[in-house]
């Protein structure tokens, strides 16, 4: 049998420190221009709305002596309705036509706003993990499922191998700061955090060494998992997850691969890994410090049952995905609520009847009230 092998010679260690660096350095690079993107779209898209709101902004009614036209909508729409009641009917309406600037309409184009940071997290993962992905099934092609001998398995270094470890070490140390920055709870960053840290020990050492790349890419093919989670954000930012077939396949290949390459495969690997290094301890252990013999497979433990406590909303996910509920509740695991399509059919109609709101309280006669200045809730 063909020991496997693709010719590859492992770099010295300045230069796989120098590769790491480019590897951090071009991440931070994607995820700078995918967040400029992000802000133009947003500017963009702002525009164009307030474009047509412009016409329904106007034709509201003024009090006497005012502008029939003010100047801007968002100051003259509050002086020309914050004197009557009958106005004020009108305000509504048209706080509902400004929500629908920030995308919050079911008409809109764009999803509800959210934060810039997991935004820009969800374009940079839609071309990052697919390239880890490619990387990590690529190596275990090469290898095969067994991996070979045991001497195969822990000092075979494919290149596959080795750029997996580099692009993961690097990718995941850019991840840092973006996961501090985002707007989710501090569980969900302590877990993160966790995760990329024990993922990093254990990977840069692969690189530098050049022991246990078999493991290494093994534990690699579970970013599957992680690109088909991306598609789901991916799909709601973009508006795909309208199209209803797609987003239950997506929802339902997530599902699958979860189980084969998350609760099935950190079992196999640390199967594999006990085995070796009980049968073959010169050839295994013997190149590990005594840290690494324990962080190992305690990395793969600590990945099994993140995995089991996140498989739960995946699978609520999965569900919902499926009959056209909300999804993003359930891969957050929070409680089922009220469905987002029932607040974004209302905010529309709202926003449809902003007109002819107006045109009513034009006809009703005028009484003073004092003058409240109202402004439209925002949402971060």
């Amino acid at each position: 049998m063909t020991p496997p092998s693709d010719g590859f010679v492992r770099p010295s260690a300045s230069h796989t420190t120098q590769h790491i660096l480019l590897a951090v350095v071009g991440s931070l690079a994607i995820y700078t221009v995918c967040g400029l993107c992000v802000m133009a779209w947003d500017a963009l898209f702002d525009h164009t709305n307030r474009a047509k709101l412009e016409p329904a902004v106007e034709s509201l009614p003024s009090p006497a002596g005012a502008n029939p036209k003010p100047s801007s909508p968002d100051k003259g729409l509050d002086e020309a309705l914050g004197t009557d009641k009958a106005g004020r009917v009108s305000i509504e309406g048209v706080q509902d036509a400004r929500s629908s600037i920030d995308g919050r309409s079911k008409g809109a184009t764009k999803p509800a706003p959210k934060c810039m940071f997991g935004r820009t997290d969800v374009y940079f993962s839609a071309l990052y993990y697919p390239l880890l992905t490619w990387l990590s099934f690529s190596s275990m092609w090469t290898y095969g499922v067994g991996g070979g001998s045991v001497h195969e398995r822990w000092h075979t270094v494919l290149s596959t191998s080795y750029w997996f470890a580099v692009l993961y070490v690097g990718g995941n140390l850019a991840h840092v700061p973006v996961t501090l920055l985002k707007d989710q709870t501090l569980t969900y960053k302590v877990q993160m955090l966790a995760h990329h840290a024990l993922s990093i020990v254990c990977f840069i050492r692969a690189a530098y060494v050049g022991v246990g790349h078999y493991f290494v890419c093994l534990d690699g093919c579970c970013e599957l998992c992680t690109w088909l989670l991306n598609n789901v954000f991916l799909m709601k930012e973009l508006g795909l997850d309208k199209i209803q077939p797609l987003f239950a396949l997506n929802g339902f290949l997530l599902w699958l691969s979860y189980i084969v390459f998350r609760l099935v495969l950190f079992p196999a690997w640390l199967y594999v890994y006990f085995t070796d290094t009980m049968s073959h301890p010169h050839t295994t252990l013997a190149f590990l410090t005594p840290v690494e013999q324990v962080l190992f497979p305690l990395t793969n433990v600590v990945l099994l049952v993140l995995s089991t406590v996140w498989f739960i909303p995946i699978s609520r996910g999965f569900y919902k995905a499926c009959f056209g509920a909300d999804a993003d509740a359930a891969l957050q695991g929070a409680p089922t609520g009220a469905s987002t399509s029932t607040t974004s059919t209302t905010s529309t109609t709202n926003t449809t009847s902003t007109t002819a709101a107006a045109a009513a309280a034009a006809a009703q006669p005028r009484t003073k009230v004092p003058y409240k200045h109202t402004k439209p809730n925002k949402q971060s």
